[in-house]
């Protein structure tokens, strides 16, 4: 019987050493589509024959890699590789004690009568979330833009409303990674559910890439760019003989529903934005060696972020044009999560954009802008990227 594409199953362990499959549980990877392959590098043969025939042509190198595409969701495999990506590790998570929190919606002030924010490790930049008020607007997520001992400054959702807290309101900033230095790898395994034990191993499998995509009318989805250090062709699925744990059953984050807040300059977008794009290169470059068909080892060499987005052009960001003029850094920070506040959110400190001038595209059309750009290293808050996971 014919393979069906959706009885093809990755599964993966994460390596200790580089290229070295681990004895252990595997996790299985949810996924809409992947295109993981190990491709030979070949080199036809110059050798002169008597009879003019060709002598064919020879493995000279191995590219082992390519994408694998998925709709977000809030899951222990998409977290693994996302902080591959970001080369680090989730941690930081900090609260504040449960008390009587006073929220005040106008001057955008949460309030406690003793304790001290500052000793709980609060820190202005913060992306935190608020629980435990009675109305479920304030149990939201929010940035901080000023910590004092027993008041936070906040920008957060226009619909949070005035709140004095019945003692159980808690502030936690969730766990979250920064741009790091720590290298993460894989071990990847491919089964062909509708064959007969036939499956292919990738290994030494690092991503190099991650794009994380929302657009209007349209589930979240990320992807992740991978490359290893060798492929093989077993004998006998990796997978055999060993337990594969589920890759979650949260559903994917939708990108329309589940968005919850855009800050752009630490204010809430009050325009219409259709779509918003983040995308992370390491700049990976393979370690080739002699004596080794595929990449010996693969090292990033920077970070390059890129965002992109498509706005309907309005009064409140006809000043796009300015600060594209002026390359004066922007700041972009949303969260998207489920009913059951799991997701993530990202914070991007400093993003100088560049894009065409706002133009008449003809009738029956309305007005766009498509800022595209780079984040750099924010000065004051010392970090490019901040990504939170949301539980």
């Amino acid at each position: 019987m014919p393979q069906s594409s959706e009885r093809v199953r990755l599964s993966y362990i994460k390596e200790v050493t580089l290229g070295t499959t681990p004895a252990g549980d595997m996790t299985e990877m949810r996924i809409t589509t992947e295109n993981l392959s190990g491709t030979p590098q070949t080199k036809e043969s110059a050798e002169i024959r008597a009879d003019a025939q060709p002598t064919g042509q020879r493995i000279v190198g191995l590219d082992v890699g390519k994408d694998i595409n998925a709709e977000l969701c809030p899951s222990t495999c998409h977290q693994d590789f996302i902080a591959a990506a970001m080369r680090g590790a989730w941690g930081g998570t900090k609260s504040s004690v449960a008390s009587a929190l006073v929220i005040d919606a106008t001057l955008k002030t949460i309030t406690q009568a003793s304790g001290s924010f500052v000793t709980d490790g609060f820190s202005v930049g913060d992306m935190v979330v608020l629980s435990g008020f009675a109305n479920a607007e304030n149990n939201t997520v929010v940035r901080l833009t000023a910590v004092g001992a027993l008041e936070l400054t906040y920008v957060g959702p226009g619909d949070m409303t005035d709140e004095t807290g019945s003692g159980d309101e808690v502030v936690t900033r969730p766990d979250y990674i920064d741009w790091g230095t720590t290298d993460a790898s894989f071990t990847i395994a491919k089964d062909f559910l509708d064959l007969t034990d036939k499956s292919l191993t990738y290994r030494g499998m690092r991503v190099g890439g991650l794009s994380l995509d929302l657009k209007y009318g349209d589930i979240a989805t990320v992807a992740f760019t991978m490359a290893g250090t060798d492929y093989e062709v077993p004998a006998t699925p990796l997978t055999d003989a060993r337990t594969i744990n589920s890759g979650g059953t949260e559903d994917s984050l939708n990108a329309t529903a589940d968005l919850g807040l855009i800050l752009v300059d630490n204010v809430q977008a009050s325009y219409s934005i259709e779509s918003l794009s983040v995308k992370l290169d390491n700049g990976i470059i393979p370690v080739n060696s002699l004596g080794y068909l595929a990449p010996r080892d693969q090292k990033p060499t920077g970070l390059k972020v890129d965002i992109s987005m498509d706005i309907y052009l309005e009064d409140a960001n006809f000043d796009f044009h300015a600060k594209k003029l002026a390359q004066t850094p922007v700041a972009i920070a949303y969260f998207v999560r489920d009913s059951n506040g799991k997701g993530y959110a990202i914070d991007l400190p400093a993003v100088q954009l560049t894009f065409d001038d706002a133009a008449g595209s003809g009738r029956g059309a309305l007005t766009k802008l498509s800022p595209a750009g780079m984040a750099k290293k924010d000065a004051t808050l010392g970090r490019t990227i901040r990504i939170y996971k949301l539980v």
